[in-house]
């Protein structure tokens, strides 16, 4: 009997397939800039959102934009046409303004934060001072969105839109006070003024914070830690006790500012005995008291009044 000892067998013929319907591997669309949905963003709402392709969001924002943007258009249209007494309506305008101004800090936020999470790697900055001061200089927390923070940009820019508004308020002023009512209402409105630009100081020391720390960071990007990482670091370098700046240097730097500060006093000085400033802002002072008092304040030339004297007695 004969025994099968191997056998040879047809391996199956694989099917070709056509050249046309080979897959091809998909390409993905380029990650989109933190950098640019913020900026676009700050000029726009919702702007930042269609750029990162989120385009339910961003027409949604645009829309609340032009909705929020025609409610002062109209209401100041007509203000003409309102009675008398018309302080409920402004403070219901100041009360959406400082509600649009947050929602305008955090659609900027989103954007950026939005295009931050589709990239690989974290945007770290374009390590640019000079950019980074211009922008600061035009915004204040643009340099910082340049820098790569976007936390310490959502400090800084409610500074830029309060400036802004501050702006708008003070040029529509002489339009607003002929329709408010002789009384409390016009006492409440330059009590109101009057506080609003106590503010207006504040306002420009954050903007000179929000220029030095653009222009720290991009020039030393291993500060743009946050604060409390920065601390804890510092209290480490302390506890192992690594080198650390002497004393010495910190006095002679203190030294050379006091010394600088002090010309800037002297030089203010001199510039007004040999140049009349002094005669100039006390007429143009003048000259704003009689104007408000014709048109019916009482409070705010009062305190301008205390402010000459103030300025008359200090130079």
């Amino acid at each position: 009997m004969k025994q099968k000892v191997w056998s040879i067998t047809e391996e199956k013929k694989t099917k070709r397939m056509p050249a046309g319907t080979v897959p091809l591997p998909s390409l993905q669309p380029s990650p989109r800039s933190p950098l640019w949905a913020a900026t676009l963003s700050l000029f726009l709402w919702g702007l930042g959102q269609l750029y990162n392709k989120q385009y339910r969001e961003g027409v949604l924002f645009f829309l609340l934009m032009m909705f929020w943007a025609s409610i002062f258009y109209f209401t100041l249209n007509l203000w003409n046409r309102l009675p008398l007494g018309s302080l409920a309506i402004f403070l219901s305008l100041t009360g959406l303004s400082l509600l649009g101004i947050s929602f305008w800090t955090y659609q900027i936020f989103e954007a950026y934060r939005a295009a931050n999470r589709k990239k690989s790697t974290e945007f770290s900055g374009m390590e640019n001072a000079l950019i980074a001061a211009v922008a600061s200089i035009l915004i204040p927390g643009w340099g910082q969105l340049i820098n790569g923070q976007p936390k310490k940009a959502t400090f800084f820019l409610p500074f830029h839109f309060l400036r802004c508004w501050l702006t708008g308020l003070f040029w529509l002023t002489p339009f607003l006070w002929q329709h408010l009512s002789v009384g409390p209402e016009k006492i409440f409105f330059e009590k109101f003024l009057l506080g609003i630009s106590l503010t207006i100081p504040l306002i420009v020391i954050f903007c000179l914070l929000s220029i030095s720390d653009a222009i720290k960071i991009a020039q030393h990007p291993g500060k743009r830690e946050p604060l409390r990482k920065r601390i804890k670091y510092a209290w480490n370098r302390w506890r192992i006790k690594m080198p650390r700046v002497k004393v010495s240097k910190l006095r002679k730097r203190r030294v050379v500012l006091l010394v600088l500060l002090l010309l800037a006093l002297a030089a203010v000085y001199l510039s007004s005995i040999y140049f009349p400033v002094k005669q100039d802002y006390l007429s143009k002072m003048t000259e704003l008291e009689q104007k408000l008092e014709d048109a019916g304040f009482v409070i705010i030339p009062e305190y301008l009044k205390k402010v000459s004297t103030i300025f008359t007695y200090l130079i």
